[in-house]
């Protein structure tokens, strides 16, 4: 079974959460939704899967995922 990828390691938060806050704040800025919620601050791993959240709104991920970083 492949990996399943749905939310920031260092916070916990769900994409699904960090979408909802992003569009309540009209924003797709991952550096504001980086202070705001204190996500992706350390390994940052999340950040290209939260790119292609906002292009696509897809919010699980697995590592069959072509997923630019």
């Amino acid at each position: 079974m492949a990996a399943k990828f749905d939310r920031c390691r260092c916070s916990g938060l769900k994409f699904t959460q960090i979408n909802d806050h992003a569009q309540a704040l009209h924003t797709t800025s991952i550096k504001r939704l980086k202070r705001e919620l204190e996500m992706g601050m350390y390994c940052s791993a999340c950040v290209p899967y939260l790119k292609e959240m906002f292009k696509t709104g897809q919010t699980v991920f697995t590592e069959t995922d072509e997923v630019t970083p």
